[in-house]
């Protein structure tokens, strides 16, 4: 049996847009990712908000405050898709979906009036402008399962408010938490949300819903029999928990010992799943627990969906009770496992000699299989759009957060992260939108085209990724030393490093200032960086070695806190020479070194790095840069961060003339009068020369670059003319303009021409269902494309759809 996909309305509030709003509730969007049976829609309301300060893409809303603008936004949800089994609002977004709730209710033939449940957070009736208002009925409650999101700190929309609005629905679900205006993606509040959605969505997957989504309601005449039958079967074995909606405990004995279910029934139970939870209580060891525990709750959901529609509660406690029977058995005969494992604890909490020799030789053998960093390793096993994160990482002191600034180039100054002469200036990550370059196929095309962000010096296109500066790091930071693992974990988002380096030696392993040249050697700080990531990594795995063991199928898992797919740890294993297909029967008998050499190729696989040889403006440099460059054998480019930084203020300042990755400046006639009063910038501008004309550039620029093509994106070209290779437009246009090539989307290796259309979609660059897709060549040829054809890098395509955007139904701009 196919499951019909259910499509779910996802609505932001007043200055957000959806690719915003996909961006605060992705925690609860990754809860579904690996399901098919669920769309989510983040439609774009119709009004345009002016940009403010920073903005390069104009935020949204559904009306404006006469409510102007919502017959337009209706008419966009409309068209996006037929109909919606849930929808999801934020703020005015939230208000927007009782405005759909209301007029589902009212017409049967509405497309809302599939509607099966909404979340509604940080909403009130009194967001509605008077002329919308109306459209809400009076007199009685709205029948559709509703929980309401609650800040308890939100100023934006009262709680009170949020508590009136409640009581327009039957039966709300109240769900409250501590922060403000937002929707919380806490653990504890996504659970929350994702039971909710599962209790009132079918999403064919075995999944249970939470007890805390379920809203009180009497029980059932069916409901209560299998009840009183439960209770006459296990006796005093079985305790009510709550009535309003019917719960109850039911222990399950075993030997000395006793393991518990807890129950809690939906409205439509048995025809939907029943909340179930499981404590195993002292029936298996503490360090077993958490993982049989999951495989448990795993086993219930799935026999639980083969039992929908009958009375199951019975049959899932025979089935837990079974499952924990077999899974004592194996405990109590895992003696072997136990010693092979006793060898991978040992005493290694320090990075000892030995344990130093197996992470040198682990190291050298990685970076051998990848000729030291150069081959480029493709994921396929992710499609879609890709969020390109470079992270930096280095010593305290080292100049990454001058690096930053200088990637960045932030519009207000006030913005850019705070660079000092001591350790620990970052202590929160300092996280912005920066920009690397591309060749534009507009160059072997003969006219010019319109990044959003221009181009570079040599005329290579500007394309936006996001800059992550983490705390530095000091020997010892995977035991806690310095900022310790919490900066480690800053990390695990990243998708290549930079590793900024003191070439100039200015500074001790630990970030403190040296005389010039007479700090530590950056081969040094180069090596010891990448032991700790070494380590941070094989500890964490390290620990639950005796789990693995038990069942190596585990390993894959134990790196998905890295925001690893399984792909990254085969390819990992298969550069170990390991068969892929028959790894589990190997890792009985690894020692620590074949996990240090796992670790080892993970990390060149999933966390490719980049050296930037920083402050190549100070003159004991050379010598270093040059050695590194020499004997290191990574990727690597010398840099001076400082230089950039300073030229991207003075060309703000109007002083200089200074484009990116240009291999000069220009000096204004307003440079000469602030250089004659300043002492620090006259050295500013030599030096500066200097670099440019030892280096050709700051070097910034450059090490962007080579970082991303270490684990390169594809970069697509959605259009709305082949032959023109005119922009989709994203509003009515004045007469005449033309924007070529205007778009540029990056999305992973292995995507397809379906996945681009879906990332469109989402981007509001088309709407409707897909009809067609044709690419070109540079010599104009054109060609039409499968859903299923793979993406190319440079592609130029025009997605054809069976609907218009919203706008597009209106006349043309005045």
């Amino acid at each position: 049996c196919v499951m019909a996909k259910r499509r779910i309305l996802c609505l932001h509030g007043a200055s957000q847009c959806g690719e915003v709003f996909s961006d605060r509730i992705s925690s609860l969007l990754k809860r579904f990712a690996k399901e098919d049976t669920l769309e989510f829609y983040f439609v774009d309301g119709s009004v345009v908000m002016p940009l403010r300060e920073g903005q390069t893409v104009p935020m949204r809303a559904w009306w404006d405050h006469a409510g102007d603008g919502w017959s337009e936004s209706l008419q966009s949800i409309v068209a996006t898709a037929p109909s919606y089994d849930g929808v999801i609002g934020f703020s005015q977004g939230a208000a927007a979906a009782l405005l759909l709730i209301a007029l589902g209710r009212a017409n049967p033939a509405s497309p809302f009036h599939s509607l099966r449940f909404a979340i509604l957070a940080g909403a009130a009736f009194d967001i509605l402008p008077p002329a919308l208002a109306t459209m809400i009925p009076t007199g009685h409650a709205l029948h559709i399962p509703s929980m309401h999101v609650i800040g308890a700190a939100d100023e934006a929309v009262l709680p009170a408010d949020s508590e009136a609005l409640t009581r327009m629905f039957e039966n709300p679900l109240v769900y409250r938490h501590a922060l403000s205006h937002c929707v919380p993606q806490r653990s504890t509040d996504v659970d929350a949300m994702e039971g909710f959605v599962r209790a009132h969505v079918p999403t064919g997957a075995a999944i249970l819903p939470a007890a805390s989504s379920i809203a009180a309601f009497d029980c059932t005449e069916r409901q209560a029999e299998e009840l009183e039958a439960l209770s006459a079967i296990f006796g005093s074995d079985m305790a009510e928990v709550s009535a309003r909606p019917p719960a109850c405990r039911i222990s399950v004995p075993l030997d000395e010992t006793a393991a518990t279910m807890n129950f809690t029934l939906t409205p439509n139970y048995p025809d939907e799943l029943p909340a179930v939870d499981c404590n195993l209580g002292e029936t298996v060891p503490k360090r077993d627990r958490n993982d049989i525990t999951q495989r448990a709750r795993e086993l219930i959901a799935s026999t639980a969906l083969s039992l929908i529609g009958t009375e199951m509660l019975f049959q899932l406690v025979e089935t837990f009770r079974e499952f924990l029977t077999t899974e004592r058995a194996a405990i109590a005969t895992a003696a072997l496992a136990e010693q092979v494992a006793a060898g991978m604890r040992g005493t290694e909490d320090g990075l000892d000699v030995d344990q130093l020799a197996l992470v040198e030789a682990a190291t050298l053998e990685a970076k051998d299989a990848a000729d030291g960093g150069r081959v480029v390793y493709r994921d396929m096993s992710a499609r879609g759009q890709w969020h390109y994160i470079i992270g930096l990482v280095g010593k305290p002191s080292a100049g990454k957060s001058t690096f930053f600034n200088a990637a960045t180039d932030p519009v207000d100054p006030t913005l850019a992260a705070r660079v000092a002469a001591f350790p620990f200036t970052t202590i929160d990550p300092n996280i912005a939108i920066g920009c690397m370059s591309t060749t534009c196929p507009s160059t072997g095309m003969g006219f010019k085209s319109a990044p959003p962000l221009g181009f570079t010096a040599t005329g290579r296109r500007r394309v936006a990724v996001t800059i992550k500066d983490v705390a530095g790091l000091v020997p010892g930071a995977y035991k806690g030393r310095g900022k310790g693992n919490a900066f480690l974990n800053d990390l695990c988002d990243a998708h290549v490093l930079i590793h900024v380096v003191d070439a100039a030696s200015l500074t001790d392993s630990g970030g403190a200032a040296a005389s010039d040249g007479e700090g530590s050697d950056p081969l040094a700080d180069v090596a010891w960086i990448r032991q700790e990531v070494h380590m941070w990594i094989y500890n964490n795995v390290r620990a639950k070695w005796d789990a693995i063991v038990r069942r190596p199928t585990k390993l894959l898992e134990m790196f998905s806190g890295y925001h690893a797919k399984h792909a990254h740890v085969l390819e990992g294993l298969a550069r170990m020479h390991v068969n892929v297909s028959q790894y589990a029967a190997e890792i009985p008998t690894w020692t620590p070194k074949e996990l240090h050499r796992l670790v080892a190729h993970f990390l060149r696989v999933r966390f490719p790095v980049l050296l930037a040889l920083n402050k190549a403006d100070v003159p004991s440099a050379a010598g270093n840069i040059a050695r590194v460059l020499a004997e290191s054998g990574e990727p690597a480019v010398p840099v001076s961060a400082h230089t950039e930084w300073s030229l991207c203020q003075w060309r703000r300042q109007a002083l200089v003339e200074y484009c990116y990755g240009a291999s000069a400046f220009t000096a204004n006639l307003s440079l000469a009068s602030h250089l004659e009063k300043n002492s620090d910038s006259r050295e500013i501008a030599a030096s500066a020369n200097t670099v440019l004309g030892t280096w050709g550039t700051t070097g910034v620029l450059r090490a962007l670059d080579e970082a991303v093509s270490l684990s390169p994106p594809l970069f697509v070209y959605p259009v709305e003319n082949l032959d023109t290779c005119e922009a989709i437009p994203r509003g009515p246009r004045p007469e005449g303009e033309r924007e070529r090539l205007r778009d540029c989307l990056l999305l992973y290796p292995g995507s397809t021409v379906e996945d681009l259309y879906h990332v469109m979609k989402r981007a509001g660059l088309v709407a409707g269902d897909y009809v067609r897709a044709e690419t070109r060549d540079l010599g104009g040829k054109h060609r039409t494309l499968r859903k299923e054809d793979a993406i190319v890098d440079g592609m130029i395509v025009k997605v054809s759809v069976n609907r218009k955007i919203s706008w597009q139904h209106g006349g043309k701009a005045k």
